[in-house]
């Protein structure tokens, strides 16, 4: 008898308790950027920047993500992701590779929806988070201070 109410408590515990568990977190990082964020994003309009007008826009491909001003590119690569599922941010790690050679790793957060514009399926933002660089002996974190930019459409 006592072996019978065993295992109906075993076969009940492994079929109730899934149920009740938490959704599983984002705490894994996944190799190369999303499939549904990579392309060329651009502003619908220009903006008046440093006295010329400047059209915003970032471009993301499988490993590798550019986005700048007039003379302060920002290059990246090896790219990773963390995505909670039904979520519509995503964060990015990546390594910047213009000045630092890539020993630096910047996070950025980036925020997907779907368009209000015709013609255009979905718009992007992004925000720098902030980033760490491995060669110094302190390896600290430096948060970043910006906002969100503008709305970038593919």
């Amino acid at each position: 008898m006592k072996t019978k109410n065993i295992l109906i408590t075993t076969v009940a515990t492994l079929l109730f308790v899934p149920a009740f568990s938490s959704p599983a977190k984002a705490s894994t990082w996944h190799r190369y950027t999303p499939i549904i964020l990579r392309g060329h994003w651009y502003s619908l309009r220009k903006y008046n920047v440093m006295g010329t007008r400047l059209r915003y826009f970032c471009v993301l491909k499988k490993n590798y993500f550019n986005a700048g001003g007039l003379s302060d590119p920002v290059l990246n690569n090896r790219i990773q992701y963390q995505h909670q599922a039904n979520s519509h941010s995503y964060l990015i790690k990546c390594h910047e590779t213009f000045y630092s050679h890539g020993a630096q790793t910047n996070y950025y957060k980036f925020i997907l929806q779907k368009s209000n514009v015709t013609n255009k399926a979905y718009r992007l933002k992004f925000k720098f988070l902030g980033s760490r660089t491995l060669n110094y002996h302190h390896n600290k974190f430096y948060r970043g201070t910006g906002s969100y930019g503008k709305w970038l459409y593919r």
